[in-house]
């Protein structure tokens, strides 16, 4: 059986950190790496900046073997629950013996972390922090405190707690991650330094609002500076229009009906519709309970209008093929024999018809979130891309 060192990702955009990480898990596994791959919009609400076949194949052009896609519901979720659909897309090819990830602080002991986050007295600590109004990264780092050494910094670098998500998701496969530290740049920077080859993609994607290039060309491959010169960012602007239109149209029970919202969330976000402008909501909503990140998450839950129940506790109903090389290949031949979830390389309405329901409304959720990706450009992309674009094979 052909085995892969797996990585979960967003590529928003590929840039020369990523670039590092891919040669570093070659160099240090000498296997094959599988990326498992959010799609149009990320797991902090927000539309991707380029296209997912286009981050997909940036990622194989640089050393990936595959690139799967992991489905809306797993992306639109909080990170313990991205973490774990992520991982369980990977195990279920069957080619899963490793996993590679970021982390800010090398210092943490994320095994021991993961095992303690199974004790009683750990659950006890979060559950407190969350009745208080927490968040559940601050009540998750706040539980964390007293079992972490006193020369070791707080855990709430959103990397770490991912790591620690990642860790816990194997814990019953007996695989321990490979920790790797980002490069120069810290998660989230809006800064890059003169003459910096490394930047966050938070960073590069102001600098593309500017027209930054030159400080864009030093921290990314050619073939990525080259989409994004060529391209336009989505917008935010035309993303509220389309928000505030659902807000102020459907009633707070229609809001919960399609989306994650409790505790009274919905009633939240129906005040927030006369808001001019995105920003403008967030500060509205946003608390120390509420992160700008999960309100975001809401609001395209919103927009795309699926039953809700496709995000509570989502898991992977297929594996959808975005990018892959020759090696790539062979895993997939292999995955045609170790697989626990159908196979996806033609997306066809004749094709998904011939899946479960449950593949077909996890695959309809991704479907309206590219139809609705491609209304935040002017002038808009072509509706059913889901049905017509091909993997992207690179010899």
């Amino acid at each position: 059986m052909l085995s892969a060192c797996g990585i979960i990702a967003e590529y928003n955009p590929f840039h020369n950190g990523h670039l590092w990480q891919l040669q570093q898990v070659k160099k240090l596994t000498g296997l094959p790496v599988m990326i498992a791959l959010s799609g149009h919009f990320t797991q902090r609400g927000e539309a991707a900046c380029l296209d997912k076949w286009t981050r997909a194949k940036a990622a194989v052009a640089a050393g990936a073997d595959l690139v799967l896609e992991l489905p809306l519901p797993c992306v639109l979720s909080s990170g313990e629950f991205f973490a774990a659909a992520g991982v369980e897309l990977l195990a279920s090819s069957g080619c899963l013996t490793a996993l590679a990830c970021g982390v800010e602080e090398t210092s943490f002991d994320f095994p021991l972390l993961a095992g303690t986050s199974l004790t009683p007295a750990y659950a006890a600590a979060l559950r407190k922090g969350l009745d208080e109004g927490l968040s559940y990264a601050a009540a998750c780092s706040r539980a964390f405190a007293s079992h972490l050494p006193k020369n070791v910094p707080p855990l709430k670098k959103a990397n770490d707690i991912l790591a620690l998500e990642y860790t816990k998701a194997l814990l019953p496969l007996g695989i321990t991650p490979l920790y790797l530290p980002r490069q120069e740049a810290e998660h989230g920077s809006l800064k890059i330094s003169p003459g910096a080859s490394f930047a966050s993609g938070r960073a590069l994607r102001a600098a593309w609002k500017k027209n930054e290039w030159q400080k864009v060309a030093a921290c990314v491959p050619a073939p990525i500076l080259k989409a994004m010169q060529e391209r336009a960012l989505p917008r935010a602007d035309l993303f509220w229009q389309l928000a505030a239109y659902r807000l102020r149209t459907l009633r707070s029970s229609e809001i919960a009906a399609v989306s994650s919202c409790s505790e009274g969330l919905e009633q939240r976000l129906k005040a927030a519709a006369g808001c001019p402008d995105p920003a403008s909501a967030l500060t509205m909503l946003s608390s120390k309970r509420y992160s700008a990140s999960r309100l975001r998450r809401l609001l395209c839950q919103v927009v795309l209008g699926q039953e809700a129940a496709i995000y509570k506790r989502p898991q992977p109903r297929y594996l959808r093929v975005l990018a892959f090389n020759e090696q790539g290949r062979l895993l997939l031949k292999t995955m045609k024999k170790t697989a626990a979830l159908p196979l996806l390389t033609k997306t066809s309405p004749s094709v998904l018809k011939r899946h479960s329901p449950a593949v077909q409304a996890q695959f309809s959720a991704e479907a309206a979130a590219t139809d609705l990706y491609g209304l935040l450009f002017s002038p808009s992309l072509p509706t059913g891309l889901e049905h017509t674009t091909s993997p992207c094979y690179l010899p």
